[in-house]
């Protein structure tokens, strides 16, 4: 819904590099922005993200959406690659930083199953919004 409602928007180009959630850092945050709008432009570009926001927080994420994303989550975990090693040490890494435990976060299966009996509860993502981003 975001992608649609700014970059389909036509008043920037792409998203702005720093854009998504940064956890590498012991402060974590979430940013949203566009890259070569005109200055006039950044009250509608915060405008469409509120907008998008308080409407993805009522209507919820389509189902089969969400799973789809967390099937490529796990095949991904299954899917060695040459950079296995370092995106491991990175999750590691940030799960530790955070005071996770460093094991647990390798329990990617664990994890997404946690995360759809979360979600098969209801309103999830939707709390969510509503908690971090609209409150």
């Amino acid at each position: 819904p975001m992608y649609q409602s700014l970059i389909e928007s036509n008043i920037g180009s792409s998203y702005s590099p720093s854009s998504g959630y940064e956890s590498s850092l012991r402060e974590t945050f979430f940013s949203i922005g566009l890259q070569d709008i005109k200055e006039e432009d950044a009250p509608k570009v915060e405008q469409i993200i509120i907008d998008t926001l308080t409407h993805v927080s009522e209507v919820g994420f389509p189902t089969e959406r969400i799973e789809a994303l967390l099937h490529q989550i796990e095949i991904t975990q299954r899917h060695v690659t040459t950079e296995f090693g370092l995106n491991t040490s990175s999750t590691v890494g940030h799960s530790w930083i955070h005071g996770g435990s460093p094991i647990e976060a390798l329990s990617v299966v664990e994890i997404v199953n946690k995360l759809r009996e979360e979600i098969s509860k209801g309103n999830f993502f939707e709390n969510l919004i509503k908690n971090y981003f609209l409150n």
